[in-house]
């Protein structure tokens, strides 16, 4: 997902990062929007490298269809996660980050009414899906 960073200081960013993903297989489908603001406290060893700890809270809402039946989905997570940058250049930067400390919940409900489901996770993460990277550009 894209994101906006402001960097108040040289050590501390405040920003916005928002998307849509989606999925398919087969006849199954699934799309999210999710927007999650957050703060990023950084550290800088030397000039071009930094290391941070970022906290951030994501909203994410959309729909699934499995088996031919619509559901209508939300998510929230609110943790934090530790990052490094380089600084190749005045203005570009590569940004790597690696696993999740935090609480999930994503819950799934039928389009025309019933029961849905809820799942709720607390802890670590230490997964490939919490591999990020991404390249910055300072204005």
């Amino acid at each position: 997902m894209p994101y906006l960073g402001y960097n108040m200081s040289n050590n501390l960013v405040l920003g916005l990062r928002a998307g849509i993903s989606g999925e398919s297989y087969g006849d199954d489908k699934e799309s999210m929007f999710n927007l999650m603001p957050f703060v990023r406290f950084r550290r800088t060893p030397n000039e071009k490298m930094g290391v941070y700890l970022q906290a951030d809270a994501t909203v994410g809402f959309g729909s699934a269809e499995v088996n031919s039946i619509k559901n209508k989905r939300s998510s929230f997570e609110i943790g934090v996660r530790p990052g490094i940058d380089y600084a190749f250049s005045d203005r570009w930067a590569i940004n790597a980050n690696y696993g999740f400390l935090g609480f999930r919940t994503a819950t799934t409900k039928p389009d025309g009414g019933g029961d849905g489901t809820t799942a709720n996770v607390f802890g670590l993460a230490l997964d490939p899906a919490t591999l990020g990277f991404s390249l910055n550009y300072a204005f």
